[in-house]
């Protein structure tokens, strides 16, 4: 009896471990990452600087201050950096979608560079490849998602024919319709609680069974 318990506890903790290392999963749809708005940025009637831009308790900043497509924020106006997305308190999240353009006059397949970081650690980044986007208007909507959450996404957008794979290339991203959710779409439990509930069982099984 006691081998099979250290067993199915070391299941347990493998487990666990396979869970608290989900990497970061990307999605596309409206409602693929997002189903709980727990804030959003419009950009209505956006204008002016760029730096440490502030709307819906979110911040969408570049070091770059130009400026904007009607509704619609344009980041980083041909500069070889990236736009970072946080709110002012850092909290943590799990899901954040956005609508991604471009402000290139190129309309077509983009490469996406992203990054997701939490307390100012790395925690995954990735190219995507192939997103539809154009200039002024051509938009499609994409999600990040983490069981094990995030406080800040940095992004950047170019033309595939651009070769764009890696921050600190020329790259122009326009964004809008911003959302966060606490939750996310991932109703997956806490790792150390599965391990709980599941290391209770094993011990109220055992138990029975001395009884027996």
């Amino acid at each position: 009896m006691k081998k099979i318990f250290f067993k199915m506890a070391i299941a347990l903790v493998a487990m666990v471990s396979i869970s608290a290392s989900a990497a970061v999963i990307t999605t596309a749809g409206s409602g693929s990452a997002v189903t709980n708005v727990f804030r959003q940025a419009l950009f209505t009637g956006i204008s002016g600087s760029l730096l440490n831009y502030t709307e819906g308790g979110l911040i969408v900043s570049t070091n770059n201050s130009q400026c904007c497509f009607s509704d619609t924020y344009y980041g980083a106006g041909g500069g070889n950096n990236f736009v970072t997305i946080t709110t002012p308190e850092s909290f943590n999240f799990a899901g954040l979608e956005l609508d991604l353009g471009s402000g290139f006059f190129n309309v077509g397949p983009h490469n996406v560079v992203w990054q997701t970081y939490r307390d100012s650690g790395l925690t995954d980044s990735g190219v995507i490849t192939g997103v539809n986007a154009g200039y002024p208007s051509t938009f499609s909507v994409l999600g990040w998602s983490d069981v094990n959450l995030f406080d800040t996404l940095l992004i950047g957008a170019a033309p595939t024919s651009t070769g764009y794979n890696t921050f600190g290339q020329f790259q122009a991203v326009a964004l809008d319709n911003v959302k966060l959710d606490m939750n996310g779409r991932q109703s997956v439990p806490e790792p150390a609680s599965i391990a709980l509930f599941g290391l209770g069982m094993l011990g109220f099984a055992a138990a029975r069974r001395r009884k027996q």
